[in-house]
This record gives C-alpha cells, sequence and structure tokens, in this order.
C-alpha cells in the first residue's frame, strides 16, 4: 500500500501543480487577453485620429490654396489700379501743364500786342483816393 499511498500522494502534488500551474496560465492569458484589446483600442484611436489629422490637413491645405489663390487676384487687381493710377496721374499733369502753358501763352501775347519788352508785372488795383478829393469829410 505503500506504493499506491506514495502514487496518490505524487498525483495529489502533480494535481496541485497543475491547478496553480492552470490558473496561473490563465491569469497570463486574461491578462494579455486585456493587453490585446488595449492594443486594438488604441490603434482604432490612432486610425481614427490619423483620419481626422488628414481631414484637417487636406482642409488647411484647400484654404491655404484658396487664399494663395485670393492673394494672387488682390495682387493683380493692385497691379492694375497702380497702372490706372499711374497713366490718371500723368494725365492730370499734363492737363495741368497744358493749362498752365496756355495761360502763360495767353499773357504773353498780351504784353507782345501793347508793345512791352519786358516781361509784364502784375499790377496793382487801383483805389480811388478819396482824401485827395476831399471825401472823408463827408458822413
Amino acid at each position: 500500500m505503500l506504493t499506491i499511498g506514495a502514487i496518490f500522494s505524487a498525483v495529489l502534488l502533480i494535481r496541485g501543480w497543475l491547478v496553480r500551474h492552470s490558473a496561473s496560465m490563465r491569469s497570463d492569458l486574461e491578462t494579455l487577453a486585456t493587453e490585446r484589446r488595449a492594443v486594438e483600442d488604441t490603434a482604432r484611436l490612432v486610425e481614427r485620429q490619423t483620419a481626422t489629422n488628414q481631414l484637417r490637413i487636406e482642409s488647411i491645405q484647400k484654404r491655404l490654396d484658396d487664399t494663395l489663390d485670393e492673394l494672387s487676384r488682390e495682387r493683380g487687381q493692385r497691379i492694375a489700379v497702380q497702372r490706372e493710377l499711374r497713366e490718371l496721374t500723368e494725365e492730370h499733369n499734363l492737363l495741368i501743364q497744358e493749362t498752365l502753358q496756355a495761360g502763360a501763352d495767353r499773357f504773353v501775347r498780351r504784353s507782345k500786342a501793347r508793345g512791352d519788352t519786358q516781361t509784364p508785372t502784375r499790377q496793382r488795383a487801383r483805389i480811388p483816393n478819396t482824401a485827395a478829393r476831399g471825401d472823408h469829410d463827408r458822413v
């Protein structure tokens, strides 16, 4: 009976070890499953964030392209306005120059018609001298 008792003891020892080893393996498998789920959740989160970031990048690129197009149009308009302003300024200056020249030509023609050889000077307006006539005593 000793051998049956020794075999029974050995079986009990092996069974105890197998139970503890199975519990340890189940615990390790549960831990691995939990970690796997966490990794999968993280991977899904990263995928969603990547997709969201890609959409944001595409939106920013579109807005940047639109802004650059608008800037280009505004630069073209600014150049056209500057060109037009330059032309108007030249026309305005030419008109002023022609007006001044016409006035100067009329002034010179009058002087030559009178026979003046020098450039005429401006005459002062004549104010009647009432003091010389004695009108200053009248009230």
